[in-house]
């Protein structure tokens, strides 16, 4: 499996559990000239920005650590062109999903964790 078709398979599984908690998958892998976005989700009036991080494990660190300051602040950006986009006001949160998964091929789930808010 290629790191594309891996980081695919990983949200594959965040959108999977994500519509199994009542969310609806409104847009995947959302890009433009200011960057991208894996998923967002909306449940209620939450309108969820969630970026998806695929490791193996945190024995260097918990992945959602690799959702720095700069990924942040295109996500951020990404935010406030969709939502200009919409016909309805919605309260925005930020989300990471971490996933630890073999190095199998295809790989096997080991632990999904969603943070709420993980930044502002």
């Amino acid at each position: 499996m290629t790191r594309g078709e891996r980081g695919s398979w990983g949200e594959d599984q965040a959108a999977r559990y994500l519509q199994e908690r009542g969310y609806l998958v409104a847009e995947r892998n959302t890009r433009s000239r200011f960057g991208e976005v894996d998923i967002i989700a909306t449940k209620g009036e939450i309108a969820a920005f969630v970026e998806v991080k695929l490791r193996g494990s945190n024995v260097v660190a918990e992945a959602r650590e690799f959702v720095d300051a700069r990924k942040q602040k295109k996500i951020r950006n990404m935010a406030s062109m969709w939502l200009a986009r919409q016909k309805r006001e919605w309260q925005v949160r930020f989300d990471v999903i971490e996933i630890y998964a073999t190095a199998d091929d295809p790989p096997e789930l080991i632990r999904l964790e969603h943070i709420e808010n993980a930044y502002m």
